[in-house]
């Protein structure tokens, strides 16, 4: 599925943003607050005429990924390790 421009953009700028730095300017905000925002952004991103939730289609891509599926049990799996999945 080709996502829209903006709702990729959103994506990379979610990836690429530090948390931790955007605490230390406003220590006012918390983790939970600055992922409800790229959630809300995320949202606005996705607006299209044909009314489809992205984040439905991505994750029903997702849950018919053999391949994530196999990383996730592995790393659900192997609680005393560390893991990052990375498809990319």
């Amino acid at each position: 599925m080709k996502l829209p421009p903006l709702f990729s953009l959103i994506e990379v700028v979610d990836e690429l943003i530090d948390y931790d730095r955007i605490i230390q300017e406003l220590p006012g905000i918390s983790y939970s607050q600055i992922n409800g925002a790229i959630s809300f952004l995320r949202k606005v991103a996705q607006f299209n005429m044909k009314n489809i939730d992205i984040d439905d289609t991505l994750d029903d891509e997702l849950a018919a990924n053999d391949s994530f599926l196999s990383e996730l049990r592995k790393a659900f799996a192997d609680k005393g390790d560390t893991r990052v999945l990375n498809f990319g």
